[in-house]
């Protein structure tokens, strides 16, 4: 304490003298300006005094706080945290579908208007997966939208679609996708998707990969009147359903002709048995130039094994004893060439010999499967029965391989074909939409080949022929090519679609109907009924094709 009163004396002191001092500087300097403006210059005033600056330090004792502690006793526990299950991308691959599927059909009306929709039915032979429209609302903020999700229970490999997004030029087109994803763990696993941030609440537009499974899909005729301009309408399909088309009970005996008629069909015996024919020259002249040119066949059992040789001569006999002069094979498997060709070379019968296209396991089309089919072909070598070689059977139409896949498939085949001695022609079969929609396939077919299932149209079975014959035109104006149909019948059973029965009666009416029409392109659809296709698709009709009971036809 004595430190600091002397300290604060010195100061007190000091201030006192620096004060006269400065006031005695600032006195004179007054004077000096004073005698400056009447033109005498005072001499520079003498002050022996000098103004020093003196620091002194005040040392004031300080006492830190005493630390306080947190007495609270913590649990400390460990957390296990279950990361998210990110798969790993083995390949992508773009999947590109050329067949129609029945997405809601959007139309934009621009006027106010009456305007009418027409009913149109649409069937699928395989699931198909296509992108489909949809929106989803969004809140001011960072979102992620639009993601799939899968289910995996063991380690496995596994395809996924989804929908995408890509620009070229100024335009945005949507795309389905498919990604083989290797999945080291069972789990739940996520992909696709967008994440974007917005500030205002929006409705965002964004593609949806969506499933259609096998089926016939419709939606009827539609008449709407529009006050405004560019109201936009949608006409969904709705999947066809086997109880509201089903006829009622009191209805049954218009469709089904009394047992006696057509249950108890003709002992087998009066058709297995087959009428002697010359094994030695044939004449082939007319093939494609009269009727009953072609039957399908499939060397199958309704249990799904394959023929033995004692029935494939037997079924092989019975098609020429029907006035046939061709049969057309799907694939050359179950033993076909060597049984077939023997029975087909005894019975002066030709062959429409098919490669048939599978779908791989791991998606697209199994090309190892097809070229052994191919190299047995070559090795087979009996170019001298073949009619026609058709390499798929609609695989574009049912999604197994995109149509430039194709048309690759169908110049590579053709090349080793005409290295091994082959000079006929090789096309492949589609439906007619599917040509329409990818002409690019003219460039690598010889002739055209299309399917054409009048029943599947909805119409009635007097018109079959005539809705074949504008099928097979429509085709030919695609190419400009020699055009045959190499799929034509009619179900003797199963759920009818619209006007369309099937029935025996109208199997032989329609088989008629396309007979009258028939120039010797049209092969029909099948020799017998088909067991072992499955019972429930399409309606129940796939099995029941089997039309060879009903030939021959036209006096033949």
């Amino acid at each position: 304490m004595r430190t600091a009163l002397v300290a604060l004396g010195l100061s007190a002191l000091m201030g006192v003298e620096a004060g006269s001092l400065l006031r005695r500087n600032a006195h004179a300097n007054a004077h000096a300006r004073l005698d400056r403006r009447n033109g005498y210059e005072a001499p520079p005033a003498e002050d022996t005094e000098t103004c020093k600056i003196v620091t002194y330090t005040t040392w004031v004792e300080y006492n830190p706080p005493k630390p306080t502690y947190d007495t609270t006793e913590y649990v400390h526990s460990t957390v296990y945290v279950v990361p998210t299950v990110v798969p790993t991308p083995v390949t992508t691959i773009p999947v590109t579908y050329s067949c129609p599927v029945p997405t809601p059909e959007v139309t934009t009306c621009p006027t106010p208007g009456t305007y009418t929709f027409p009913a149109k039915t649409i069937t699928l032979t395989s699931t198909e997966t296509v992108c489909v429209e949809t929106s989803t609302i969004l809140p001011p903020g960072t979102h992620s939208y639009g993601h799939t999700t899968t289910v995996i229970a063991t380690q496995t490999h596994v395809t996924c679609p989804y929908a995408t997004t890509y620009t070229s030029g100024t335009a945005v087109y949507t795309t389905i996708t498919d990604t083989v994803f290797e999945c080291p763990t069972a789990g739940t696993y996520t992909y696709g998707g967008y994440s974007t941030e917005v500030t205002e609440t929006v409705t965002v537009t964004y593609p949806v990969a969506t499933s259609y499974a096998p089926g016939t899909y419709t939606h009827p005729v539609s008449t709407v009147t529009v006050t405004a301009t560019d109201v936009v309408y949608t006409c969904p399909y709705t999947p066809y359903s086997t109880p509201v088309y089903t006829a009622p009970p009191v209805k049954v005996e218009t469709y089904v002709a009394p047992p006696a008629t057509y249950v108890a069909p003709p002992p087998k015996s009066t058709y297995v048995a087959p009428k002697p024919k010359p094994t030695k020259g044939v004449d082939y002249s007319n093939v494609g130039k009269g009727k009953q040119w072609c039957i399908t066949y499939t060397q199958y059992n309704d249990d799904k094994s394959c023929k033995t040789p004692q029935q494939i001569e037997t079924d092989i006999a019975d098609i020429a004893s029907k006035g046939f002069k061709t049969v057309r094979i799907y694939a050359p498997n179950c033993d076909a060439l060597e049984h077939i060709t023997s029975a087909c070379g005894s019975h002066g019968i030709k062959i429409v010999m098919g490669v048939f296209i599978e779908r791989s396991s791991y998606g697209g089309y199994d090309s190892a499967d097809v070229y052994k089919q191919v190299d047995t072909l070559i090795q087979w070598k009996r170019w001298d029965l073949v009619e026609l070689i058709v390499i798929g059977n609609e695989s574009v139409f049912n999604g197994i391989i995109s149509s430039s896949d194709l048309a690759a498939l169908i110049a590579d085949c053709k090349s080793k074909f005409k290295a091994a001695g082959y000079t006929g022609s090789i096309t492949t079969s589609e439906v007619v939409s599917t040509l329409e929609a990818n002409p690019g396939l003219c460039s690598v077919i010889d002739v055209i080949a299309v399917n054409v299932q009048p029943y599947f149209n909805g119409g009635y079975a007097a018109d079959a022929g005539t809705f074949v014959q504008s099928q097979m035109k429509q085709a030919q104006a695609v190419c400009g090519k020699t055009t045959y149909c190499l799929e034509a019948g009619w179900p003797a059973a199963g759920a009818p679609i619209k006007n369309a029965v099937a029935s025996p009666e109208n199997q032989k009416t329609a088989l008629e109907s396309i007979y009258a029409v028939d120039e010797g392109y049209i092969a029909y659809y099948t020799t017998y009924d088909d067991g072992w296709k499955d019972a429930g698709m399409n309606g129940g009709v796939e099995q029941h094709f089997g039309c060879a009971k009903l030939f021959p036809l036209g006096g033949y």
